[in-house]
């Protein structure tokens, strides 16, 4: 743990408006992320991401200097937004961040190729459980190692791996059953 997120815990646990308001600069595009890719909806995920803020500032006191601050945020995201799936049945999908066809050199059938392919993949990914969506984007969308993916699901290493691997063999068979894999085992 860096010295400088354990004095922002201690600040926020201290009541420092100013230190949660860093906490939100450092982590809420992350975690809105996360959550607009876990619920395929910007509203909820917005939504999902004033709880998530909520629920952390409310159990501030809770929070463990010595432990890194990103999977504990993550965690309480995705139970957030799990409970609001669970509430609302989402199966929306979200566009993916950081692809700009207007950005784009290629010419309009393969931007129209790719934005098929990519809307195929997004539908794909939203009919895999939110549990082991959840592992999915943590692991390959934020980045996070094992240990950090079962930390944020609040499970053990090997159910994370279990997870990973459940939700890569169904967006695959998915994948596979729409012709945008071909055939063999996921």
């Amino acid at each position: 743990m860096h010295a400088p997120e354990r004095e922002l815990i201690e600040k926020i646990q201290a009541g420092d408006r100013e230190a949660f308001r860093a906490l939100y600069e450092a982590h809420g595009p992350t975690l809105l992320r996360f959550l607009q890719r876990l619920l395929g909806d910007p509203s909820a995920a917005e939504d999902a991401l004033q709880e998530t803020l909520l629920r952390v500032h409310g159990a501030r006191e809770t929070l463990d200097p010595e432990r890194p601050l990103r999977p504990y945020l993550l965690r309480v995201a995705r139970n957030v937004g799990i409970a609001a799936i669970r509430r609302q049945a989402i199966r929306k999908t979200q566009p993916v961040e950081g692809i700009d066809p207007a950005a784009d050199e290629t010419s309009p059938p393969s931007a129209v190729v790719r934005d098929e392919t990519l809307a195929q993949v997004q539908a794909a990914l939203a009919r895999v459980p939110a549990g082991h969506r959840a592992a999915l984007l943590l692991r390959h969308d934020q980045g996070l190692t094992l240990r950090a993916v079962a930390e944020a699901l609040g499970v053990s290493e090997r159910t994370a791996r279990n997870r990973l691997r459940e939700a890569t063999v169904h967006l695959a068979r998915t994948l596979r059953e729409q012709g945008y894999v071909s055939g063999g085992q996921a």
